[in-house]
């Protein structure tokens, strides 16, 4: 069976799910709104550490019960062959149960309360609201109890309320015959999301990137550091992954994922910039464990488809044809060389290079190769510093092959933005863009750092302390290494 993606300017364009019939074979046409796979701010922010609610089998007073827990997502497959769609029904998600007032960091790393739930087990989690804003209640009116009985666990159950004043709800809950009173902090709106098989989807997916031979040697065997509270916060921000952990079987980051595109497409596009973005995190992983070490030594301080061909046809525009083709066909040539590739040809007319293979992956491995473009690209005004950095900016050029690059500061543009004209593969482009954002997130923590250093010395000042100069140079000089700021 074939199946077809049509890419323009780097955006999966086309069809819904319908069969065409060819000589051979059937030719299935995949249907995507565009490569931006990235889900919603939103959705980010309501899953974040994989927080979802799991139905788990209890043991009551009143017999056994089903009840609604908080829980952190730690592993998700489709049973059977890895589904590229996105259906519910072949799905077993792994949860670990939440617990009050532990870090959800140490919770996934400990990994003692695990859950295989099927898809009608698991729904979302309510928005958070704020606490200061009322809940809008009424006598008959359903909420959900967090229950003291399943303590540490957070578990809710469902009930109506009889009575209610500002501090107290009188609640008769669905299991039970008796009425009890609930101080008002332990009641909620009840959650009224149905399972996710009732919706029809399965919207996770999953994959694993060995931490480096680098990072491992520097921290041998504390593994329990890999799975330190907010070690990769940023790794997974700028990803817009919804759960980043540390797998001490596998001597793994483990990455779990949200998307309501094509899942498998989103998986394997994920993975190419998680894989991109692997090698700078785990140098600065390598690099942070080394400096904390040593400051406290100075300081003192302790799937594949069987059967079926893929059509992906690149169009891309047509100043940039020759760029892709590249010198004598080059770029045509190692595109063909990629295993699991048929063909790579170029349709001239409509400046579209057409790939055929054996997988998504393939072509689309195949695309990165002769997919040229230009792009104007924005960011906020606080990145000047960083873009002005001509030692990184020509490293993060040089590595990804990007063949032009102009630049405008905010000042000088209508947007009051600091503009970007890149040139390059369409991969390199959006590489490109994710090393940057990286890079900020990190600059930012630096410049952190170096506030609350001047402060410690000015209150060592202020306070009467008086230390030579040479000292002074020395300790700020561990310092600055320890945070790798250079002097």
């Amino acid at each position: 069976m074939d199946q077809q993606i049509d890419i323009i300017n780097g955006n999966v364009i086309n069809g819904n799910m319908n069969p065409i019939p060819t000589p051979q074979s059937t030719l299935t046409s995949i249907s995507c709104v565009s490569t931006n796979l990235d889900p919603s701010d939103a959705m980010i922010e309501l899953l974040d550490n994989g927080l979802v609610e799991a139905l788990i089998t209890v043991n009551q007073d009143t017999g056994e019960s089903k009840l609604w827990h908080d829980a952190y997502i730690i592993d998700c497959e489709d049973v059977g062959q890895l589904s590229s769609s996105n259906s519910a029904s072949n799905a077993i998600i792994s949860v670990v149960l939440a617990i009050e007032g532990e870090d959800h960091s140490v919770t996934i790393a400990n990994q003692t309360n695990v859950y295989m739930c099927t898809m009608d087990q698991i729904r979302f989690k309510l928005p958070q609201t704020s606490s200061d804003k009322p809940m809008n209640v009424d006598i008959g009116m359903k909420v959900d109890v967090r229950t003291e009985s399943r303590a540490p666990f957070i578990c809710w159950e469902t009930g109506t309320v009889q009575r209610f004043n500002e501090d107290y709800f009188v609640v008769q809950f669905e299991t039970k015959k008796s009425v009890d009173i609930i101080p008002k902090s332990r009641v909620r709106a009840t959650n009224s999301n149905v399972s996710l098989t009732e919706l029809g989807i399965n919207p996770f997916y999953q994959f694993s990137i060995a931490f480096s031979n680098e990072l491992l040697k520097v921290v041998h065997d504390n593994m329990e550091w890999l799975a330190s509270k907010d070690l990769h916060k940023d790794f997974k921000k700028v990803l817009k992954l919804i759960t980043v952990y540390s797998d001490r079987k596998t001597k793994s980051l483990v990455c779990i994922g949200y998307t309501t595109k094509e899942k498998e497409f989103a998986r394997h596009q994920m993975i190419n910039r998680a894989q991109l973005l692997a090698t700078m995190h785990f140098e600065k992983l390598r690099d942070d464990y080394f400096y904390r070490n040593r400051t406290k030594t100075i300081t003192g301080i302790n799937s594949t488809i069987i059967g079926k061909e893929y059509i992906l046809n690149v169009v891309v525009e047509k100043k940039y044809v020759g760029l892709g083709v590249g010198r004598g066909g080059a770029n045509i040539q190692k595109a063909r060389n990629i295993p699991g590739i048929y063909s790579v040809e170029l349709n001239e007319p409509r400046s579209t290079f057409v790939i055929i293979g054996d997988s998504l992956e393939s072509c689309e491995n195949a695309a990165t190769i002769v997919n040229f473009s230009e792009e104007l690209i924005s960011f906020p005004p606080d990145y000047e510093m960083l873009l002005s950095d001509a030692k990184f900016m020509n490293e993060i050029i040089n590595k990804l092959g990007i063949y032009k690059v102009e630049y405008w500061i905010h000042s000088q543009t209508q947007s009051g933005k600091n503009e970007l004209l890149v040139l390059g593969k369409h991969k390199s482009i959006q590489d490109f863009k994710l090393l940057i954002d990286y890079q900020k997130v990190e600059q930012d923590e630096i410049n952190q750092l170096k506030c609350l250093r001047n402060q410690l010395y000015q209150n060592l000042y202020n306070s009467g302390h008086r230390i030579k100069s040479n000292k002074v140079n020395s300790l700020v000089k561990n310092f600055a290494e320890a945070v790798k700021l250079g002097l």
